[in-house]
């Protein structure tokens, strides 16, 4: 029975990569196609997280026994990503053309974080030189772009020099996934070590401040920025809101992380485990109403279950934080514009209107807050101060480096 399903999950990932090859192939990397429609994504511009998702996905083919087209597919990429993107300083560029030219500079925080996980793949599928580069790749990432709290900063300009003031959910999100893979790729714990740190600050540490969810953008101290991209509800690559498809990745790389034995932060594997499960309830939950990759706008804080709470409550402190009127009113108005765009449904925007008119939920600008005794604990939990959050990661990034 499990032989039969291998056999089917191999066959239906390699019919996947059937449809991309040989005409996603390019001069320059690649040119990927839509599954359905067999178009393509874009002209003559060539992506560096298309570029390395590409490899990744050949090369997780050749280590499925898939045929040798897989390999081939996969060195050429990282022919073109050694030889193109790659900088002399060893950065890597976000976008050349078809003739290897690079036509955007950027240093893209999300990008070098695929260039890790490409590298790590191919390691593992035995392509010349991978595991030198993937070494390489993981110093330029500890010296570029790791910051006081141990996560990644933003976009940077070709001289390094960060584009904004900002920091996302999304680049360390892939960070995780990409130290998952290279810890698989050459067994060594001190890439599981960055995983599970970023992993512990962005779906226990900052989460508690959005009851549990896991908000997309913040400041570049770590403070959530709830206004950040809200007139642009369509925006591409930073919708605001709450992504439900991101919280599902969420789920599959904190089971990874319990699959190796992992405890983040001295939280128990079964602890994390259901950590894992609440977020990717709370993602069908959302995504049926709103579409996995639609910005969630901040209504279903309120009900998520327990184990967020019992996560923290040992460092948490016993301290009330009553917001004033205007900032509820403040809340209420944004949180309702949110749910105009995103969800669209008047019952739902009358439940949010209700629970923040009553005062029942609230958030403070020092992080400070309470999940609704309402809710399923029956229990009244006190969260921690943002600044204590930061803190005890930065003594965490300081003692690492020591």
């Amino acid at each position: 029975m499990i032989a039969d399903r291998l056999a089917a999950r191999r066959a239906k990932f390699v019919a996947w990569l059937r449809i991309q090859y040989p005409d996603v192939l390019a001069n320059r990397g690649f040119r990927v196609l839509h599954p359905e429609t067999g178009e393509r994504y874009t002209d003559e511009r060539r992506h560096l997280v298309a570029t390395c998702r590409s490899i990744s996905n050949f090369a997780l083919g050749a280590t499925a026994e898939c045929p040798k087209w897989c390999l081939d597919t996969a060195e050429h990429g990282l022919r073109i990503l050694r030889a193109d993107y790659r900088a002399a300083d060893g950065g890597y560029h976000l976008v050349i053309d078809d003739d290897g030219e690079s036509i955007d500079r950027t240093r893209s925080a999300c990008g070098h974080a695929f260039v890790l996980l490409a590298y790590a793949r191919a390691a593992v599928a035995g392509l010349d030189g991978a595991a030198a580069d993937l070494e390489a790749t993981h110093g330029l990432l500890e010296e570029r772009f790791r910051d006081d709290a141990g996560l990644f900063r933003s976009d940077c300009e070709s001289d390094w020099e960060e584009l904004k003031a900002y920091r996302g959910q999304n680049a360390n999100m892939h960070a995780c996934e990409a130290y998952i893979a290279a810890c698989e790729a050459t067994g060594e714990d001190r890439y599981l070590e960055r995983a599970r740190h970023i992993a512990d600050a962005i779906t226990v540490g900052f989460a508690e401040e959005t009851g549990g969810l896991l908000w997309e953008h913040y400041t570049d101290e770590w403070g959530c920025d709830f206004a950040y991209n809200e007139d642009e509800p369509g925006h591409q690559f930073r919708p605001p809101g709450y992504q439900p498809a991101h919280h599902v990745k969420w789920a599959k790389f904190l089971g990874l992380l319990d699959r190796y034995g992992v405890d983040v932060n001295a939280t128990s594997a079964a602890e994390m485990d259901d950590r894992a499960i609440d977020l990717f309830d709370a993602a069908i939950l959302a995504g049926r109403r709103t579409g996995s990759h639609t910005p969630l706008n901040p209504t279903g804080v309120r009900s998520f279950p327990t184990v967020t709470a019992g996560l923290l409550r040992r460092r948490s402190a016993p301290r009330q934080y009553s917001p004033s009127a205007q900032t509820r009113t403040d809340m209420k108005t944004r949180l309702i514009a949110s749910a105009t765009r995103n969800v669209g449904s008047s019952p739902v925007r009358m439940r949010i209107a209700g629970r923040l008119d009553s005062g029942t939920r609230s958030a403070s600008p020092e992080g400070r807050r309470e999940i609704d005794p309402s809710g399923p604990t029956g229990r009244r939990i006190r969260l921690p101060p943002r600044e204590r959050v930061l803190r005890e990661l930065a003594v965490r990034t300081e003692g690492e480096r020591a």
